[in-house]
């Protein structure tokens, strides 16, 4: 990770029912390859495309990166498999919706959003959450289910009565968030 990195999008990321972790980095950064960008959807309500985008703004111009933490646990992630493909995507929740170039391959999901990424790396690294804070709230960085994604600062929550407890977390690959931060998706 650069040292002169402030501004953080850290989630927990896993193997999905019918799509390994492999397969799907791999899949993710020829997408890079080809486009210069793709698409990585999540579905966590800490980091909704208009939170996402107003971290973009507060970064003016500084980098915001993107790290990917394993799960911890077997199993966790939902079976994306169960969406259907989004085939358009919008900066604006109300559009318009432009088509996503092929050959990106993102799925719906429950909740359609997904940050836009270059420069994905697999990296063998660790963090501690206890080095980061929630960019909304300045309060500990928490995930959990449904909340699997955060914007972050780099700032202390050591003190936060709140912090997790399972604060060191192993880091499976990390990205470039670049404009427009994020977006959101529709068959």
């Amino acid at each position: 990770m650069n040292k002169q990195d402030q501004f953080f999008i850290i989630s927990v990321t896993g193997p999905y029912a019918e799509e390994s972790e492999d397969s799907i980095y791999e899949r993710k950064i020829n997408e890079i390859e080809e486009n210069g960008y793709t698409f990585w959807h999540h579905q966590s309500n800490q980091a909704k495309p208009d939170m996402v985008q107003e971290l973009g703004i507060a970064a003016k111009g500084s980098s915001i990166q993107l790290i990917l933490t394993s799960t911890g646990s077997r199993g966790s992630g939902e079976d994306t498999k169960k969406h259907p493909q989004a085939k358009r995507y919008s900066t604006n929740k109300d559009g318009p919706y432009k088509p996503i170039p092929e050959p990106i391959y993102v799925e719906t999901g429950r909740k359609p959003w997904a940050l836009v990424i270059n420069n994905l790396e697999l990296v063998d690294d660790r963090i501690n959450l206890w080095d980061y804070s929630d960019f909304f709230s300045k309060g500990a960085v928490r995930t959990r289910q449904g909340g699997s994604t955060v914007c972050a600062i780099k700032q202390s929550s050591r003190d936060d009565p709140k912090k997790m407890k399972s604060n060191v977390r192993d880091i499976v690959a990390i990205a470039d968030v670049i404009e427009p931060f994020s977006v959101w998706l529709a068959t």
